[in-house]
């Protein structure tokens, strides 16, 4: 089972974003923690990861998550998620967040 899905929503130059789908029954969730879920952090960042390599249309080679900061934690129940990328030069800015929150922002560089 996976965690999340990530559904491409606009491309526009080096900005785009993709809708994100949580999967409250995943195991993950149930784990983290125990009666108060949360989505882990590493998960977040390999959300980044999947939607830089879909945009990139390769997997692509993480170098550095020179940045990362949580902002408020997202729960099984947070809707409408999304995230947001501005890509450049090996080097994309990931937001994630919904109408209501930011919950996280990163900086990752790849290859």
């Amino acid at each position: 089972m996976n965690i999340y899905t990530l559904t491409p929503d606009i491309a526009v130059g080096n900005n785009v974003s993709y809708n994100i789908t949580l999967n409250p029954d995943d195991e993950i969730l149930k784990a983290h923690f125990p009666g108060r879920p949360i989505v882990p952090g590493a998960v977040l960042v390999q959300m980044a990861v999947d939607a830089i390599s879909m945009h990139e249309k390769r997997r692509v080679k993480v170098e550095c998550v020179a940045k990362v900061k949580f902002l408020k934690p997202i729960t099984p129940e947070t809707s409408g998620l999304s995230i947001n990328l501005h890509i450049e030069d090996g080097k994309s800015t990931a937001v994630i967040s919904n109408a209501d929150a930011r919950f996280a922002v990163l900086l990752i560089n790849f290859k």
